[in-house]
This record gives structure tokens, C-alpha cells and sequence, in this order.
């Protein structure tokens, strides 16, 4: 049986990088569809996301911004119909996007049941330092695995692995509770 996935893209006022992000996934074979969550936007998100032509991309338009977390449930429910892997991506990737094939290829060879992506280290400093120390401290003391990529928004799994829970967490620090 061949594997079909699906990739879940939550976004929210994307209108500047949604079209990058689809338009550097849209053409990888092993892809089979693309669901754009638009949550509520206020801007062209939707418009955008419809104008890319492909039939592997199916927008989906929130009549409110509901989070992350509401988003990604929602293309779940859908995706969980045929996929037998479901991939998580965010909307603001533009041509990194891309990079998806090096998350998919270690779940096609059954090397792993869930891949999560890890960013390099950022050249310059940010606000996100505490934040991510943070995030790292939490799903070490709930699950003893230290983890480097706990806030990262790119995530492919098996559906097996979806399966054993009944839906992704809601809110602010969605990222840390499907690590968790």
C-alpha cells in the first residue's frame, strides 16, 4: 500500500508568505494533498491560498480566529479520513517549505514515527530565548526526554501515532503539548 499524506498548513494573516509556502510544496510527488486552515484572517490569506493552482491544495476558511491548536484539529479531522501520514507545517515558511522532503524521507523508510524539525541556531539574538529554554525545561520534567526543537511548527507524523490521542492541544503552546 502506498503512504498518502497529508500536510495541515494553520495560518493567520499569511498573505506575504502563504503563496512562497505553497507554491515549494505543492510539486513534491509524495505529497498527496495540502490543507490550508486560513484561521479567521483579516487579510488576503484565502484568496491567496485559492489562487495557487493545484489540485492537491484544498483551502479550508474559519469564520474566526479560533489558534493554532483549533486550526490544526480541524485539518486533522479531515486529513485522519485518508492519510496514513499527516505532516504539520506553518504557514509563514515561504521557500523554506521546501524542506519538508528531509522530514517525510525518514518516516517513508520506517526509520522514525514522528520527525520533528530543528532549526539552525538563529545568527541574530531575539525575545524567543527564554521562551524556548522554557518550552525545553517543561518536556523534560513531564516526559524526561530532552528535546532541541520543542517550539517547532514542522512536524510529520505516522497516523498511528495521531491516533492515540484524541486531538492536538488548544492554545498557547500547542508546539509543547504534542511534543509532551
Amino acid at each position: 500500500m502506498n503512504p498518502y499524506i497529508s500536510i495541515i498548513i494553520p495560518a493567520y494573516n499569511e498573505e506575504d508568505k502563504i503563496k512562497d509556502t505553497l507554491e515549494n510544496i505543492k510539486d513534491i510527488n509524495e505529497i498527496n494533498e495540502i490543507l490550508v486552515i486560513d484561521d479567521g484572517s483579516s487579510d488576503k490569506t484565502t484568496e491567496i491560498a485559492n489562487s495557487i493552482e493545484s489540485e492537491k491544495i484544498k483551502v479550508f476558511t474559519l469564520d474566526k480566529n479560533r489558534g493554532k491548536g483549533y486550526a490544526l484539529n480541524y485539518g486533522l479531522k479531515i486529513a485522519m479520513k485518508n492519510a496514513t501520514i499527516i505532516g504539520f507545517l506553518d504557514g509563514d515558511l515561504g521557500s523554506t517549505s521546501s524542506e519538508v522532503k528531509k522530514l517525510i524521507t525518514p518516516i517513508l523508510n520506517n526509520e522514525a514515527d514522528v520527525i520533528i524539525a530543528k532549526f539552525p541556531p538563529a545568527t541574530k539574538k531575539g525575545g524567543l530565548g527564554f521562551v524556548k529554554r522554557l518550552a525545553k525545561e517543561s518536556v523534560l520534567e513531564m516526559t524526561g526526554k530532552e528535546l532541541d526543537a520543542t517550539l517547532s511548527g514542522q512536524r510529520i507524523f505516522k497516523k498511528e501515532v495521531l491516533e492515540k490521542f484524541k486531538e492536538m492541544p488548544y492554545g498557547y503552546g500547542v508546539e509543547v503539548g504534542m511534543t509532551i
